[in-house]
């Protein structure tokens, strides 16, 4: 009998967003929905990684500072989806790259939680 550890639970999510990335390769925006938002976070990110290999690829948080998400932070509490709706900041001014992956960037949530009827409902 061996005693092999098993892998942590976001390994286990990142990887299948690995493997999904095939079946969304075509398309130029996805949306990983869960009833937890720390698994979809891991989703998205193997989704984002697979990804960043052929195209960029922004990952926006809309649930709020997810821990996986914000791990892929090089800066403290950054401003993001919540402050460029509410405030007006630029796009350009709240997207951050992540250390080791030229293509793939990061969208925070912001100063607040991005899951507003305003923001969600906007156009």
């Amino acid at each position: 009998m061996t005693d092999e550890a098993s892998p942590p639970a976001g390994a286990v999510y990142e990887r299948s967003g690995r493997q999904a990335a095939m079946a969304v390769r075509g398309y130029s925006s996805v949306l990983v929905v869960s009833d937890d938002p720390v698994e979809a976070a891991y989703v998205a990110i193997g989704i984002g990684r697979a990804e960043a290999a052929h195209r960029r690829v922004v990952i926006g948080d809309l649930a709020g500072e997810i821990p996986p998400i914000q791990s892929l932070l090089s800066i403290g509490d950054p401003h993001g989806i919540y402050d460029s709706f509410v405030f007006g900041t630029s796009l350009d001014k709240v997207i951050y790259p992540v250390e080791g992956n030229e293509n793939l960037d990061i969208l925070p949530s912001g100063t607040d939680s991005a899951a507003t009827e305003e923001i969600l409902g906007s156009r």
